[in-house]
């Protein structure tokens, strides 16, 4: 009976082993960053970043976007940090994305309002990072950053007050 039980446990322990790094690698599938929009509706302005959502999450936890939002100052550098990338504004934040595909390009050229966003720049991608800049005016106002979700489209949105 003893190694009934203790082969049951080693059993149950090696399940448990097993199942994390397969959890692990279905959450930490790479988004693809497909567009980023900016929208003006009345005070308030938004920029759009919308992710292809690689996988089908079985595990609600485990949509949450991984990313952070930052006060930032210039000077804004690339990754090595040996060029300088100007963005136009009087107050600044950084976006990085976590495990997501950074290879990011567009035809579509996005337009600042006066007052609000000034300006937005993809600072870096390098390994499933990808670091973006953003000024805005001087009396605009950061609100806040929330995200949702449509179809395989997460679409993250940073808030401001113009």
């Amino acid at each position: 009976m003893k190694i009934r039980s203790q082969t049951i446990i080693v059993l149950l322990a090696l399940c448990f082993l097993f199942a994390i790094p397969v959890r692990a690698q279905i959450c930490g599938e790479m988004k693809t960053v497909k567009r980023v929009t900016n929208r003006s509706a009345g005070k308030f302005e938004y920029v759009i970043f919308d992710l292809i959502k690689k996988v089908k999450e079985p595990d609600p936890d485990c949509g949450i976007p991984d990313y952070e939002v930052e006060d930032a100052s210039p000077p804004f550098t690339d990754y090595p940090g040996d060029s300088t990338i100007p963005v136009n504004g009087g107050q600044f934040k950084k976006i990085r994305f976590h495990s997501i595909n950074a290879e990011y390009e567009t035809s579509e050229k996005l337009s600042f309002s006066d007052g609000g966003v000034a300006d937005l720049k993809q600072l870096w991608a390098f390994e499933g990072e990808s670091e973006w800049a953003l000024g805005y005016g001087s009396d605009a106002k950061y609100l806040r950053t929330y995200y949702y979700d449509v179809g395989p489209i997460r679409k993250i949105v940073l808030k401001f007050r113009k």
